[in-house]
């Protein structure tokens, strides 16, 4: 369980050596709510805490004839994407940037919709999921996404953080180096930004979750095969 609005405003009153804020002193304590929502959002966007993976994949369904699917509001950021390929099972498929999916379709057949298959590969971009190929066919859960759940705002003294309390410190230094932002005293800034590395350091031991540390080969580099199946769909997917 993560700490409330008021517990992180507090710790960053005392990080900051000022009295107790209100909605009318200088600097106000809606101010330092801000601050710590975007250095919560900053963190998550950056390090991925476990906390805000998703666990059950979501699905999406597709319409033939198109290349791309609206990515849910329940997804904020989207980390890994499978699709429902003609044999019935999932294969997860390799993210490219936008600029890239092109070259990799090649532009005339990446705006061809004529140009139907399995895709290999997909892109993030404008709130869609964009495909190297256009679906054959219409398939209800025809891509399954997991990743970062939406991200949430502390509004009131009583909202708690999805962030556990093993992140107060670095919530903290995130929001202070934002304050000395607005005043451009880089020195105060050095001061958090180092402040926030070794915080991030400390809590990746402190959260280490005991898995084992193993190398994988991607398949899409040293296997002849460019795409990962899952071969047994109905265990995870279904």
């Amino acid at each position: 369980m993560g700490s409330t609005l008021l517990v992180l405003r507090n710790l960053l009153e005392a990080q900051l050596d000022i009295d107790t804020t209100t909605t009318t002193s200088d600097p106000t304590s809606t101010l330092l709510n801000n601050y710590i929502n975007k250095a919560i959002r900053k963190i998550i966007r950056r390090d991925r805490p476990q906390e805000y993976k998703i666990v059950t994949p979501i699905g999406i369904n597709t319409v033939s004839g198109q290349n791309t699917v609206a990515v849910p509001s329940t997804i904020a950021i989207p980390e890994m994407v499978y699709y429902l390929n003609t044999s019935g099972k999932y294969q997860q498929l390799k993210a490219l940037s936008y600029d890239i999916l092109i070259q990799q379709a090649s532009s005339e057949n990446l705006f061809d919709s004529s140009y139907t298959g399995t895709p290999n590969y997909y892109a993030w971009q404008g709130g869609y999921l964009i495909f190297d190929r256009y679906f054959s066919s219409s398939q209800t859960n025809g891509v399954k996404v997991l990743g970062v759940k939406p991200l949430t705002t502390l509004s009131l003294d009583a909202s708690t953080s999805d962030l556990p309390e093993d992140y107060d410190m670095l919530i903290t230094y995130e929001a202070a180096s934002l304050y000395y932002q607005k005043d451009a005293d880089f020195n105060s800034i050095s001061v958090y930004n180092q402040l926030i590395e070794n915080e991030r350091k400390e809590l990746k031991i402190a959260l280490d979750d005991g898995k084992s540390s193993q190398m994988y080969l991607d398949p899409n580099i040293f296997c002849n095969q460019k795409i990962a199946n899952i071969n047994n769909p109905g265990v995870f997917f279904q």
